[in-house]
């Protein structure tokens, strides 16, 4: 083992470490791999911005700005429709068109984009219909997983492995080359998801203040004549940062919940609508700063409460509450925050948002119309549709000749799609300031620094080398089981660290291995690239995460669901794979 190698070894196991305890962002950890080689002489430095330049990150770039095209200008919401349709004719069958939609949809379209328009549709159903959010939520985001093997556009990890592959001497992937695979696979959850693992969904059927469990702490107060309150403003008495106090608003005559703006001075004799412990509500009534008039006089339904998810790419991820003085700016009250499954109801103003929190938030929706429009979060407990525009039909039109155009080969998919995104936005089906917004530069940058990675295995030689120590432990044995070990490798990789980065980690590997056993090295690219997409176990896959909170689901409950989900799915990997691929 040469310096070099070794040298290159531990980058990989601390690129492992970073990714998987999250310590960083993705695209900090990817920017941190690369300074690391560079430092440490692995890449020389005219190579070290090379990454950022593979057909694969221009490919994603673009792919990001068509799908905010098609989302923007309503086009997905005619299929919406229909389904809603269907699901209320047929109550029983909801789960069937949010599946098979699902499914569908993220054949050609990300996974994480189909669950951030399937999700208001799947909880605004569920509602209107009294199910459980937790017997669709988490089959809606394994059918979107399940159908991003179907094609080559599917998921953005089946784009890198693709991009990748003549790095090794091997042909891109074509459109529809999964497919004979990736439909078996999407048929074989489907049945899953219908039958057995149906049985196994947990059925959480609350309202969404309860599941948050800030019922308890909603009551009434009134301002006397003596309270230290009177005259002064909401900003001015800091009741959440010294009391751990919400006041949700202005109780009127006729009982109705009133906003209350941060300006506006408090006058004796005013009831407020405020949610605290019942520690809190003591210490309010001894100080005499308030007066207790009732608790849970109205509840949940005179408070207008709605619950709505930071959706992927959200602005408002990775700052506070108070960072963003989101009462003030909107005009209403955060009551509690989900973060996968842990519930947080005190101190809220500080704690930095994250994508895939869902918020319980009080308060009058029209001052949230923004951030709706603007895509940084998504209301999930009404059923709502974009009123149609005559552009979704270009944006279709758009997006379909892109797809014909890539899948027959005509032009280079990484061009074909860039200059999809391009025609999206000359004919305004989204704005130059929206596509910018709709691009995940995350995911960008961390694949740009990784493709670098994956360059350096090559030019180091670590690649052969662990390829070779594979390939002499696996003398003599089936190569079906070398198959196996890989997708195994790459699914638990998979469970901690992003799809792409796993997938550039375990591929060269993989290849060279083939290489050096005299094997087929598509079967094994083709392994992975399969492997990278089975994050069924785990909440941390990105669609996954996204049900998480609205799901009501407790991390076990993606273990019990996804585990038989994993093994079926790995079990006919094996079978066709090595079938359709010859070894």
């Amino acid at each position: 083992m040469t310096p070099e190698i070794l040298s290159l070894l531990v980058v990989l196991v601390l690129a492992v470490l970073l990714f998987a305890t999250e310590v960083v962002s993705v695209d900090v950890a990817g920017v941190a791999v690369l300074l690391g080689l560079w430092a440490l002489g692995l890449i020389p430095p005219a190579e070290i911005a090379r990454g950022f330049g593979n057909d694969v990150v221009i490919f994603l770039g673009s792919l990001f700005v068509v799908t905010e095209g098609l989302v923007r200008t309503g086009a997905l919401d005619q299929l919406e429709r229909r389904l809603a349709t269907f699901a209320e004719r047929r109550p029983g069958l909801l789960l069937v068109p949010v599946v098979m939609g699902a499914g569908m949809v993220s054949a050609v379209l990300s996974n994480t984009a189909t669950v951030a328009a399937f999700l208001p549709l799947a909880t605004g159903l569920a509602q209107r219909l009294s199910l459980a959010p937790s017997k669709i939520l988490m089959p809606l985001a394994f059918a979107s997983i399940l159908g991003g093997t179907v094609t080559l556009i599917g998921t953005s990890t089946n784009i890198v492995v693709s991009g990748a592959l003549p790095s090794f001497g091997l042909e891109p992937m074509s459109f529809f080359e999964l497919s004979p695979v990736g439909i078996p696979i999407f048929l074989l959850g489907v049945v899953y998801l219908f039958t057995w693992g149906r049985r196994l969904l947990p059925d959480r059927q609350t309202e969404a203040i309860d599941n948050y469990g800030v019922r308890e702490y909603l009551g009434e107060v009134r301002i006397p004549a003596s309270s230290p309150w009177c005259g002064k403003n909401l900003n001015e008495i800091h009741a959440g940062r010294d009391l751990d106090v919400s006041v949700l608003g202005l109780v009127g005559d006729d009982e109705e919940i009133l906003p209350l703006p941060p300006d506006r001075a408090l006058q004796a004799g005013d009831v407020l609508m405020i949610k605290s412990s019942q520690e809190g509500f003591l210490r309010l009534t001894r100080a005499s700063q308030v007066e207790l008039v009732g608790g849970e006089g109205h509840g949940a339904g005179s408070v207008q409460v709605h619950e709505i998810l930071l959706a992927p790419q959200s602005h408002l991820s990775g700052r506070s509450l108070r960072e963003h003085q989101f009462r003030s700016r909107y005009n209403v009250t955060v009551l509690a925050i989900s973060h996968r499954g842990w519930t947080r109801r005190q101190r809220l103003g500080d704690r930095p948002l994250q994508d895939g929190d869902a918020i319980l938030v009080q308060g009058d929706l029209s001052r949230l119309q923004w951030l709706l429009k603007a895509g940084d979060v998504i209301l999930l407990d009404q059923l709502q549709f974009q009123p149609q525009s005559r552009r979704s039909w270009v944006a279709a039109g758009i997006f379909l000749a892109m797809i014909l155009i890539g899948a027959f080969e005509l032009m280079p998919f990484s061009l074909v799609a860039l200059a999809a995104a391009g025609a999206m936005v000359l004919t305004r089906s989204v704005s130059s300031s929206e596509a910018y917004s709709a691009v995940d530069w995350r995911i960008l940058i961390m694949v740009g620094c990784l493709l670098s990675l994956a360059k350096a295995m090559e030019t180091t030689g670590a690649a052969a080398f662990l390829a070779e120590q594979i390939a002499g432990f696996a003398a003599g044995r089936d190569p079906l089981f070398l198959v196996a070990g890989f997708y195994l490798l790459t699914v638990i990789l998979t469970q901690p660290m992003s799809n792409q980065a796993a997938a550039l980690v375990v591929l060269p590997v993989a290849v060279r291995t083939a290489m050096a056993m005299d094997l087929n090295p598509r079967t094994l690219a083709v392994t992975v690239c399969l492997a990278a997409s089975s994050s069924f176990i785990t909440p941390l896959e990105p669609a996954c995460l996204m049900v998480y909170g609205p799901g009501r689901y407790r991390f076990l409950d993606y273990l019990k669901v996804g585990a038989p989900l994993t093994v079926g799915v790995f079990l006919l990997t094996l079978w066709l794979v090595p079938w359709l691929w010859p070894l």
